[in-house]
């Protein structure tokens, strides 16, 4: 008897196991727990697999928004010849866009990336097959919090743009199983199950809790504790209402100039406008006003090593931007706020500025440093708008321009507004999918004046197609919509490349002649020809027919577009001329007219300038405190037109 029995509870216990084998048979185990999360200040430290992390950003909707927690007040500038003194405010370090999310980033998905960059950003070694979620219907997680929370979780892939987000409430003390059904995310929103790159969990600030057993799962695998779901998670927002750029309360003063005009800005040390050390522009509305950015170097008292003899150094280069206006043609100059003193803009080192029209509005980008945060450095943009009786002024906060970075953003970029009132950008990205140091191409456009960045293609990368391994070097009008004109990267001895946009996708990628590709403009009738200035001698100026390339100038100049006439600059410094062409329609060039100028240390030349000038900033070798703007007339401009 005692056999039979001892026997049928082997086979119970058989039946049993078979069933836990099968049930196990549908569960991979991403993450074992259970551990704890908090929210802290201070450096990411790793937990397991997982990482918990304090991030700067705020992912508030599909087109997300940076907020400034603590603005700072900019420094007036000292009078001229005094001491620089320690810069007067706090820096912009990480700390001060904290919104007190919290994110735990499941380095054990990133095989594609993370695992080549181990050492840098201490992500988990993981096995490739952790990226293929293929045969499974569900991705849970169990987790408990010490008091009623709201939190968000993230999924991605190789593709998705913005990624998928669900938002969930829980209540204190109680364990929930968190759930997205992964069917429902193929369907609704196209999840590539066999690329999946990452997932977060991300807290609001002072949570407490825990969470374990990441794992992905058959519906029919039964839970220990209640399910929540988010049916709205796989929702995509509806792209924001166009927003035109505002109207001005003046008109560009556009009457045809007789001859050059000369203006004047004074610094208060040794300037810098556009050389290898600054990055600062110059930006015109009409002759009367007019937009300076430019670097300071200055002279102070520095220890020798001893720290007992004092010395003199002088070009101490200062690490941000001063910017000055002009709103009587050079007569007197006024910082941002309308101050005596020019404005001091600061940079983060990384900053870098593009005038998009013949407005004046310019558009600045910032990766704000390096490293992998739980979403990579996003890169960030502001604008500086000109508001005619207002001059220039400077958005207060940043706006997510590219969130799927996951590495340094490339410094190289450009962006221009299209005859429809659209902002469109081409962006240098070391994208999710791609290894390390590998730049990509994207492409993306706002609809409303900058504010929110939409990637060419809604819901999906920004990523144009086979324009990999490449530095963004122009994007302009073409057609109805845009091309972009790419430098290779620097170590390849490919040509670099071209592409236009058909409204629908980017045709395949074509030869351009060279890689090292000055500047881009876009003229002709229904802007259906693009003209590149570009460095390699021997190709000078050339344009695009419909079928080939061809040279139209022979020199190594600058474009400038005056209104819509093509205008071409090039500084002789053996001569000390500057060299003036204009494009007739046709696509011949007159010119070219010799003026005469200063010896020069830098020069800048404005892409985009009003109807009736073209004009070359510049610092003269003779008096290096000084910022000069030649305003050379564009004789095919008439008033009449």
């Amino acid at each position: 008897m005692l056999i039979r029995y001892g026997f049928i509870c082997l086979l119970v216990l058989f039946a049993e196991s078979m069933l836990m084998a099968q049930d196990s048979a549908h569960t991979k185990v991403l993450f074992e727990g259970p551990g704890n999360f908090k929210t802290f200040s201070g450096k990411a430290y790793q937990e397991k697999s997982w990482k918990l992390c304090v991030d700067d950003y705020i992912y508030k909707d599909f087109y997300p928004v940076l907020k400034d927690k603590n603005d700072y007040k900019e420094p007036k500038m000292p009078a001229p010849g005094k001491m620089h003194p320690t810069v007067g405010f706090k820096k912009f370090v990480d700390t001060q866009f904290h919104v007190n999310r919290t994110f735990f980033s499941c380095r054990v998905l990133e095989t594609k990336r993370f695992d080549q960059l181990d050492k840098n950003f201490q992500s988990v070694k993981s096995v490739i097959d952790l990226t293929d979620w293929r045969g499974h219907e569900v991705l849970r997680v169990d987790i408990k919090s010490k008091g009623d929370l709201a939190l968000w979780w993230c999924l991605i892939d190789a593709y998705l743009q913005p990624p998928i987000v669900g938002n969930f409430t829980l209540k204190k003390d109680t364990w929930y199983t968190l759930e997205f059904d992964l069917d429902e995310a193929v369907k609704k929103r196209k999840l590539d199950l066999s690329d999946m790159q990452q997932t977060w969990l991300g807290t609001g600030p002072g949570a407490l809790g825990s969470i374990a057993n990441l794992r992905l799962e058959k519906r029919s695998v039964k839970t220990t504790y209640p399910v929540l779901k988010d049916p709205k998670a796989f929702d995509l927002p509806d792209l924001p209402e166009k927003v035109a750029a505002p109207k001005l309360d003046i008109k560009a003063d556009v009457t045809p100039l007789k001859e050059t005009k000369l203006l004047t800005f004074n610094a208060a040390w040794e300037t810098r406008l556009n050389d290898a050390k600054s990055n600062g522009l110059v930006a015109i509305f009409d002759q009367n006003h007019v937009f300076v950015l430019h670097k300071l170097y200055e002279a102070y008292p520095r220890l020798t090593a001893d720290s007992k003899v004092k010395r003199t150094q002088y070009n101490k280069p200062l690490s941000e931007l001063f910017a000055a206006q002009t709103f009587d043609g050079g007569k007197t100059w006024v910082g941002m706020k309308g101050d005596k003193e020019p404005t001091f803009i600061y940079t983060n080192r990384t900053e870098r500025f593009k005038i998009i029209d013949n407005r004046g509005d310019i558009i600045s980008w910032n990766n704000n440093g390096c490293g992998s945060k739980p979403f990579g450095p996003w890169q960030r943009m502001r604008k500086y708008s000109f508001e005619g009786t207002k001059g220039w002024t400077r958005w207060k906060q940043d706006r997510v321009l590219e969130e799927e970075a996951r590495h340094c953003t490339h410094g190289t970029m450009d962006f221009v507004r299209t005859p429809d009132g659209r902002i469109w950008g081409a962006l240098g990205v070391e994208g999710r999918w791609a290894p390390p140091n590998f730049i990509n191409v994207h492409a993306k456009f706002s609809d409303t004046d900058g504010k929110h960045w939409i990637s060419w293609n809604p819901g999906f990368t920004s990523r144009i197609p086979e324009m990999t391994d490449q530095h963004p070097a122009g994007i302009v009008p073409f057609g109805k919509h845009v091309a972009v004109v790419k430098r290779n990267h620097f170590k390849s001895k490919e040509p670099a490349a071209w592409t236009y946009f058909d409204g629908k996708k980017w045709v395949k990628p074509m030869t351009f002649p060279t890689n090292y590709i000055n500047s881009v403009e876009s003229v002709g009738k229904n802007n259906e020809t693009i003209v590149v200035a570009t460095y390699t001698k021997g190709l000078g100026v050339v344009s695009w027919d419909g079928e080939s390339w061809n040279t139209e100038l022979d020199e190594n100049v600058k474009l400038c577009k005056s209104g819509d006439t093509l205008m071409a600059l090039a500084v002789d410094d053996k001569k000390n001329e500057l060299n003036v062409y204009h494009r007739l329609p046709d696509g011949k060039w007159i010119g070219p007219e010799v003026i005469g100028m200063e010896a020069t240390t830098d020069i800048y030349i404005p892409r985009f300038c009003p109807a009736n000038l073209a004009a070359v900033a510049y610092v003269p070798k003779e008096n290096k405190k000084q910022i000069k703007v030649l305003m050379v007339p564009n004789k095919l401009w008439k008033e009449a037109q």
